[in-house]
């Protein structure tokens, strides 16, 4: 049996393609950031994971650019693209955020 015909075969034989450590490392910091955001209203102390959305927007940028230097090498766009969106969306909520609370304090 023809072994490119064999949609069994396939699924076993490596492509050569690995995902980007960095993609990888986007898509998981933009993923702890989020679940920390909702734990932040259960500990304060998990409010420090916003500093995580900087680390996915940067990993994520690194990422893409690996991948797009050697694209036979790596894959993962989609993780890198999702850290950097959830990063830059987090990174808008958290100086957003940052403003109100600051300027509560201002009017007062």
């Amino acid at each position: 049996m023809d072994e490119q015909k064999n949609v069994f075969m396939q699924g076993d034989s490596p492509s050569g393609k690995k995902n980007a450590p960095l993609a990888v490392a986007s898509f998981s910091c933009a993923n702890i950031s989020l679940i920390g955001l909702f734990a932040a209203q259960i500990n304060p102390w998990m409010t420090l994971v916003f500093f995580l959305f900087p680390a996915a927007i940067v990993s994520g940028h690194l990422a893409r650019r690996a991948m797009r230097k050697e694209p036979q090498r790596w894959t993962g766009e989609g993780m890198a693209t999702y850290g950097l969106v959830i990063g830059y969306l987090g990174l808008t909520l958290a100086i957003g955020a940052l403003g109100v609370v600051l300027g509560g304090y201002a009017s007062v």
